[in-house]
């Protein structure tokens, strides 16, 4: 390495690269793990209420295939009322799936966007330092 390039490079002292107030590092991974049980809470609920819906509905629609058909009813309306129903329910599984991956989805943005947050008030110290070094 040339001697101009050795003048150029710089070495950070430790306290650059972490913080050298473990308080507040404590404090941004109590508030960071704070946020995240709390969103992890929230998203673990609305999955707990959608699955529920879902099972009282799917109950409901069991109920309806075992009942037995009208007497008086022909066997092909009968196969056409249950095509009906085996859709609907079909469209149901399609809609609450999609639901169920929405929700992970914002989910794993909000996850993501907590991190990067406190990954940035974290990395606050060491900024500061190299632009004091500049």
């Amino acid at each position: 390495m040339s001697a101009e390039n050795q003048a150029k490079a710089q070495i950070f002292p430790i306290n650059a690269l972490f913080s050298p107030n473990i308080t507040q590092a404590q404090a941004h991974a109590t508030n960071m793990l704070a946020q995240t049980t709390e969103l992890m809470t929230t998203m673990s609920r609305e999955l707990w209420e959608a699955q529920t819906r879902l099972l009282q509905v799917e109950a409901q629609q069991g109920a309806k295939v075992f009942a037995t058909p009208a007497a008086s009813g022909r066997p092909g309306e009968a196969l056409g009322a249950y095509n009906q129903q085996l859709r609907e329910s079909s469209e149901r599984m399609v809609e609450h799936l999609r639901r169920v991956n929405d929700l992970m989805r914002d989910y794993s943005w909000q996850m993501l966007d907590i991190y990067a947050a406190n990954l940035s008030k974290a990395t606050k110290p060491m900024q500061d330092a190299m632009q004091r070094k500049l």
